[in-house]
């Protein structure tokens, strides 16, 4: 029965990645395992969950497991707990992940494929411990990827599908991948911590990383590349790397899989194309033998949002209603108070504004803006709201005809007046009207001191990014620098992030 199960595996391997048929019985037991391999990522990256243990379960009753098996169950079970959200799931990964790292240097002992496929495991690991906020378990999980991924190069392995000496197993694209990512996390760094990196021997640029990541998309096949594509699209996004249009798009990349098109709609959403999520996912349906996936939701009901659509509230609460995780809750009830703030449901309003509040413990930089914004005793100017969401949904002329044009735009205090200054500079600077622009950030610089809203220090950032722009060195350094000095925002992680990478791309 297992033999005839796995056949069906070689059979769909065969019609995913075009791999040249053989006979399965005279196969090598390595051979075998190569093969169900692909599969299993593809089910795994398809949100097949059950398919995946399933094919995984199968191969472990054959006899038919690797280090790679391992890694494929582990990337399964770290997948699960992203989307689940909640810290139960959380812990319940760090235990398996260590089950299997124990089990592969028991069987597998010092082989580099072996190795490999634990800097990997410890890299899902890192993230997944970041993520929710642990940040000494992040460092030592990332460590450990580090360390693996040395000690397998070392051994012989190579990229690109090349076996070195020590034989990588035909795992070049993990290493590709690992090398990218891994310099992503040493590039990103902040510069006071940069010399617990050279006690280490920790080396690594953000540009080198994606320089890693491009080579593994264009050389990765089936699967593999899929993955490259997802991976990609993160990055690039979390990273600030600003993919244009065509950039998203990038042939073989499963764009019919749910977790392409999410990745997708995360770019178009950062990048002021929110009609085009709404396109995607409007009308967009997983099909049943998936994992649910409810960020979409989340995605559309923001996407919708910002074009001030009327029916926005209801993916926002089928996001709550599905999501059972801590993550984005305050995020997911603070966009959704907004749009009963601009349907006129006062009432509404106020119960899910308090709804952010009563949701616990804030881990993102998403969830903290919200629970910031929400606690805030200022009543919120619905006016200038609309023009937020305008202007993060991509409709920058309508938000200009927002500020400019409205008579009933009342700004009741010293928040409303900086803020408006603040949303007319960035909607200028989106259309390209620099001084402009320049002029109304200094304006909210001069006139915000002292404040903990985000859109002073923020000001500061993006004078920094003209400046470097138009090769303004000293003057983009001295407003990178002045948005540390005064960032005590709700993103007071992300806007330092960028005001510090602004500063080592000049000081370099």
């Amino acid at each position: 029965m297992n033999k005839f199960l796995i056949l069906i595996s070689v059979f769909i391997l065969m019609i995913r990645t075009d791999v040249p048929a053989r006979g399965f019985d005279e196969a090598t037991e390595e051979d075998k395992v190569q093969v169900l391999q692909s599969p299993i990522l593809y089910s795994i990256l398809s949100l097949r969950f059950e398919e995946a243990d399933s094919l995984l379960r199968i191969s472990a009753e054959s006899g038919l497991q690797n280090p790679a098996w391992f890694y494929l169950k582990n990337y399964l079970d770290f997948l699960d707990a992203v989307i689940s959200g909640d810290r139960s799931s959380y812990e319940s990964y760090l235990e398996n992940s260590g089950r299997w790292i124990d089990s592969i240097q028991k069987l597998f002992g010092d082989d580099p494929g072996a190795r490999i496929h634990m800097s990997s495991i410890h890299l899902q690991s890192s993230f997944l411990s970041a993520y929710y906020g642990e940040n000494f378990n992040a460092a030592k999980h990332f460590y450990n990827a580090h360390r693996l991924l040395r000690q397998s190069l070392a051994a012989g392995s190579t990229e690109a599908g090349e076996d070195g000496e020590g034989g990588d197993g035909g795992n070049g694209g993990l290493i590709l991948r690992n090398r990218g990512l891994i310099a992503l996390g040493i590039g990103s760094v902040p510069e006071e911590y940069r010399w617990l990196l050279k006690i280490f021997g920790m080396k690594g640029e953000i540009a080198e990383g994606l320089g890693y990541l491009e080579d593994y998309l264009f050389s990765a096949t089936g699967p593999e590349r899929i993955e490259a594509c997802i991976i990609f699209q993160f990055v690039s996004h979390s990273v600030n790397a600003g993919l244009s249009e065509d950039d998203v798009l990038v042939e073989g990349c499963g764009d019919s899989l749910t977790l392409s098109r999410y990745s997708m709609a995360l770019v178009d959403l950062a990048s002021g194309r929110s009609k085009k999520v709404v396109k995607n996912l409007e009308h967009y349906q997983q099909s049943d033998e998936e994992r649910a996936l409810p960020y979409l939701d989340l995605l559309l009901g923001e996407a919708m949002l910002n074009g001030l659509a009327p029916g926005a509230n209801k993916p926002l609460e089928r996001f709550l209603g599905e999501h059972s995780g801590e993550n984005y809750r305050h995020y997911a009830y603070h966009k959704l108070s907004w749009h009963y703030l601009l349907s006129g449901e006062w009432e509404q309003y106020q119960l899910t504004r308090q709804k952010v509040i009563d949701s616990g413990e804030a881990y993102l930089d998403a969830d903290r803006q919200a629970l910031s914004e929400a606690r805030d005793t200022l009543v919120v100017n619905s006016e200038l709201l609309q023009a937020r969401l305008l202007f993060d949904g991509g409709y920058y002329r309508e938000a200009l005809s927002q500020l400019k044009d409205d008579p009933a735009i009342v700004l009741r205090n010293r928040k409303d007046s900086i803020e408006y200054k603040y949303r007319l500079a960035r909607v200028y600077d989106r259309i390209d009207d620099k001084n402009t622009a320049i002029r109304y950030y200094q304006e909210v610089l001069a006139s915000g001191s002292g404040e903990k809203w985000y859109f002073v220090p923020n000001s500061a950032l993006q004078l920094g990014i003209i400046h470097e722009a138009e090769g303004e060195k000293e003057q983009a350094l001295g407003y990178y620098r002045e948005c540390l000095k005064i960032n005590r925002s709700a993103y007071e992680k992300s806007i330092d992030y960028k005001a510090r990478q602004g500063i080592r791309r000049l000081e370099d």
